[in-house]
């Protein structure tokens, strides 16, 4: 008598092999590119949106506003007056810094929008996603705080996680991996700012760099599909409201040339100061690491009681400024003062991005040379024109992004006749990044850079004698691809890559052995054409010693931010 187990067997291989199919599929064929962006872009949308609501609901929890207006005192709080700017975020860094110590301190390192982004390449979606949900909520309870921040950076953190974590679940290549990130940050960016195009343009300046119209159409439809999710839950609102504009004045021109350069310098010197002023910091403070925000939170306090203007993102006191409601003399101390505040936020251990302090640090300098202008010449253009030139500048200064700056204000506006002074502007801005960090690279690149000074640690190896089970277990716990295998004595003997074990899940294999390849290695003192003629053709790769042991473990990422630190 049959007991059903015959025919049980079969059907559980028949799906273990459509499963292997699917993930085939996705890992291989060019189409399934299409519905991971999708995927990629929906599931960004909507975490993007939670994330801007944890910041109106924290916010709106000290100040009574959704955003503070940047004046007055707080309506869940009158009592305090204005004191409570002091008291906000030493509260609130008394939370978020334990919150960040205990459960992902790397977090602390993915302040602005490429940091957000980049180092994602490098993570499996289990590191991924603690990092990521503790930025977002220390973001939010920064932002609700007080802190100087803006919301553009973690939600590009969140889209680079989902599309991390999606090339993960499924052992997506390297590659695509590196084009599902992109494709997250887009959606990123579409949800910040209602703006898809910037978004797209984002993502291809900042991540692809190199990019096929195969890459540039994900991106795009992620970016798209962002963009819809959250024009059906916040509508088409402005980032702020726009005054009335016309730069049509040909004469006029020349001028804007002298805006990207004031404009360029400033977005670079706010670039600088905020690792300047984490070094600082750092050398300061001597206690623990988790009461940092909170000591901390004190000056910041007292720099918003001086200054109520640079609580949170500051986005309803730039739309003042570009409506012409501030003078010569405030709209200069406004852009120092979000350089300073926004350095000491991310200093002491707040958390969140830098775009939107760069984009209101370049509206100030912009308004504060159009009201220079105005004053000299009676038919020049409103100050509202210089100040969103000046956003568009300094942004391209600081981010090493020019097309992204330019397609920005323009979907901000949607006024064609700031196109040509925008690009002056920025053209402008992106030349004098560019022949400053030529300086910086001809004497950073008189130091030898060395595999051994670019490795990171070595992944936890596989025994050579581990099952595939357990080598599966192995590589899902681990934020590579490829790990390194080693015999009984810790003696490397090879790599094994999560794509050759899923392909031989079919097949009846006991051990590892026949999996094992021998992806090419390079020496502690390998320089830099080796080791990118090397990782020009595998992911990552084993540093061997003399002895033949493994001493760390180079990947691109690591060595492209040797060559160009943010």
């Amino acid at each position: 008598m049959s007991t059903g187990g015959g025919a049980t067997e079969p059907r559980r291989i028949l799906r273990v092999r459509q499963s292997a199919g699917v993930r085939r599929w996705l890992r291989e064929s060019p189409n399934a590119v299409v519905l991971l962006a999708i995927v990629v872009g929906a599931l960004t949308g909507c975490g993007a949106l939670v994330f801007r609501w944890l910041i109106e609901v924290f916010t709106n929890a000290v100040t009574g506003f959704d955003e503070y207006p940047g004046r007055g005192p707080s309506l869940r709080l009158p009592g305090l007056g204005l004191w409570f700017l002091v008291l906000a975020p030493v509260v609130t860094g008394a939370i978020y810094g334990p919150l960040v110590y205990w459960l992902a301190p790397e977090a602390r390192r993915l302040g602005g929008t490429k940091e957000s982004s980049n180092p994602y390449a490098d993570h499996g979606a289990g590191v991924t996603s603690r990092i990521t949900a503790v930025k977002t909520l220390g973001s939010a309870i920064t932002m609700g705080g007080g802190g100087s921040v803006g919301r553009e950076g973690p939600m590009v953190a969140i889209g680079s996680a989902v599309g991390s974590a999606i090339a993960s679940v499924f052992r997506i290549d390297s590659a695509r991996m590196r084009l599902l990130i992109a494709c997250g940050a887009a959606a990123g960016i579409s949800t910040a700012f209602n703006a898809p195009i910037s978004g797209t343009f984002f993502a291809m300046e900042i991540i692809i760099r190199n990019y096929t119209t195969r890459s540039l159409g994900a991106v795009m439809l992620s970016s798209w599909t962002a963009h819809v999710i959250g024009k059906a839950v916040i509508g088409e609102a402005p980032l702020f409201p726009m005054p009335v504009m016309h730069a049509d004045k040909l004469t006029e021109l020349p001028v804007f040339l002298l805006v990207g350069l004031a404009a360029g310098l400033v977005g670079i010197v706010f670039a600088r100061s905020v690792p300047l002023v984490a070094r600082i910091c750092d050398w300061v403070w001597r206690g623990p690491e988790w009461l940092r925000p909170a000591v901390g939170g004190v000056l910041l306090g007292l720099l918003l009681l001086a200054l109520p203007e640079m609580y949170g993102s500051g986005y309803p006191v730039l739309a003042n400024a570009i409506e012409g409601h501030y003078g010569l003399a405030l709209v200069l101390v406004l852009m120092v003062g979000k350089i300073v505040a926004t350095s000491f936020t991310l200093g002491i251990g707040g958390l969140g991005g830098v775009f939107a302090p760069t984009l209101f640090i370049g509206a100030m300098a912009g308004t504060a040379f159009g009201l220079i202008v105005g004053e000299l010449w009676s038919d020049a253009s409103s100050p509202a024109v210089y100040g969103l030139v000046g956003m568009a500048a300094a942004f391209a200064s600081a981010e090493r992004a020019a097309l992204t700056g330019i397609v920005l204000i323009y979907e901000l506006t949607r006024e064609l006749t700031l196109v040509v002074p925008l690009a002056l502007a920025v053209a402008m801005a992106a030349l004098v990044a560019r022949l400053l960090r030529a300086r910086e690279m001809e004497s950073e690149m008189r130091e030898v850079i060395t595999a051994a000074a670019v490795a990171r640690e070595v992944p936890e190896p596989i025994p050579i004698t581990s099952s595939p089970a357990e080598a599966a277990a192995a590589l899902a716990r681990s934020p590579h691809n490829l790990l390194p295998v080693v015999d009984g004595e810790g003696h490397y003997v090879g790599c094994l890559s999560s794509h050759d074990l899923l392909e031989a899940s079919g097949a009846r294999v006991t051990l590892i052995n026949g999996l094992i390849t021998h992806p090419t290695t390079v020496p502690p003192n390998a320089e830099l054409r080796e080791m990118l003629d090397t990782l020009a053709f595998q992911g990552g790769a084993p540093v061997l010693g003399d002895d033949g042991n493994l001493v760390g473990w180079l990947v691109y990422e690591d060595l492209l931010a040797r060559v160009y630190p943010s």
